[in-house]
């Protein structure tokens, strides 16, 4: 009967073990959203914390509690800085914006200064509010690079894009009037001009190409555009971030 006990106690013992052996660490962080954001916002930016955090775990679970609040398990080794780190990296959502050249009372909003650099006349809150802005990030559908062979088979390169319906009709507006006035539309991005191409024609099918750059400065503002386009403004607070035992 001792005998018994004995092993019961080495089973019950080695059971403790393997169960303690088999749960990992990990962290579990709450996201209030202060924004508001729709359904598919939300959905993106839950799909945006999933792909960043996939790279330093597969076992990660990204879940909106409700519509203020979303909840990260995440079973790693990092530490919490690290996981923040990590957290805001997916939730940057760069300024983006297609800006006329002139307000409606002839002024300038911003002047070349140089080869491929240009500077701003007022500030972007300015322009902003007087309607400078004739598209934003949210109304790029996708950006690409194409190439562009000529009868004497010199290559150009430029870039490709593709608004949503919304877009179409306002980079209709914007081109028709850039275009009256012999006018360029400059891209705006995370605080600086990128470049700042002439309007040719009235854009009226949704697609659009930037012509007149090398490849590299193609693949930059394609690189710049992907990042812009995708990415929902989101003004959150992360409220909690604990550690957690994950089985």
């Amino acid at each position: 009967m001792k005998r018994i006990g004995i092993i019961v106690l080495i089973l019950v013992l080695g059971m403790l073990f393997f169960t303690g052996c088999a749960r990992k660490n990990g962290y579990e962080v709450v996201i209030t959203l202060k924004s508001q954001l729709d359904d598919n916002e939300v959905n993106q930016v839950i799909s945006q914390i999933r792909e960043e955090l996939e790279n330093l775990s597969q076992e990660v679970e990204v879940y909106s509690k409700d519509e203020a609040r979303i909840i990260v398990d995440i079973s790693c080794t990092m530490d919490e800085t690290a996981i923040k780190e990590k957290i805001e990296d997916s939730l940057w959502s760069p300024e983006l914006y297609f800006i006329s050249e002139t307000a409606e009372d002839g002024s300038l909003n911003y002047s070349k200064t140089g080869e491929n650099e240009w500077q701003f006349d007022k500030s972007i809150e300015e322009l902003i509010d007087t309607g400078a802005v004739v598209l934003q990030g949210k109304d790029i559908e996708s950006a690409g690079q194409t190439v562009i062979s000529d009868i004497n088979r010199n290559v150009s390169y430029a870039v490709h894009l593709t608004l949503t319906e919304e877009g179409r009709y306002k980079f209709e507006d914007a081109t028709e009037r850039a275009m009256e006035k012999g006018e360029t539309i400059a891209i705006y991005f995370d605080g600086e001009i990128l470049y700042a191409p002439a309007v040719n024609e009235t854009i009226t099918t949704g697609e659009a190409q930037i012509l007149g750059l090398t490849q590299e400065e193609v693949a930059k503002i394609v690189s710049v555009l992907g990042r812009g386009y995708s990415r929902p403004k989101v003004d959150y607070e992360i409220t909690k971030c604990v550690k957690k035992k994950f089985w």
